[in-house]
């Protein structure tokens, strides 16, 4: 009785750690869920004007590709030629460090004179942005907040 008992505790001890094992590895994976949704790249403001020949470029698209690799960020510029970098639908900015920047017009939008600058405005994708379509520049985004101007050419 003695020996059966012995056996019996034996299988019964092995079933209790398997299940902690269960238990570590799903501990484990959980914490490894976790830490990995609170975190995402390092991300830095970046603000500015874009403006082709000498004039604010209005409803042009910017995109800023780090040139490390890794995902872009893009903006939209304003009537007065301004924008703000969005890196997804729920953060703003762009990773710091080396990065090409290209601009492209969005058709079928025209811009309006500013009135309360009286400067001239660049009007609709044929007003000189689409020119510069495929045109690289380079710019560093630095840590915290930029405000990076472009100009084309």
């Amino acid at each position: 009785m003695v020996c059966i008992d012995k056996f019996s505790n034996v299988a019964v001890d092995q079933e209790l750690m398997k299940n902690r094992n269960w238990n570590g590895l799903w501990i484990g994976c959980l914490s490894a869920l976790l830490v990995g949704c609170g975190g995402g790249p390092e991300l830095s403001d970046v603000e500015g004007v874009v403006t082709v020949n000498g004039k604010p470029a209005a409803n042009v698209e910017i995109t800023f590709q780090p040139t490390s690799g890794g995902r872009a960020s893009v903006g939209m510029t304003d009537e007065a030629g301004e924008y703000e970098l969005i890196y997804s639908p729920s953060a703003t900015g762009a990773i710091p460090g080396p990065h090409t920047v290209t601009i492209a017009a969005v058709e079928g939008v025209l811009a309006p004179e500013d009135t309360s600058t009286g400067s001239e405005m660049l009007e609709g994708p044929d007003s000189g942005v689409s020119e510069f379509a495929g045109v690289q520049k380079s710019v560093t985004v630095e840590s915290g907040s930029n405000t990076i101007d472009v100009s084309f050419p």
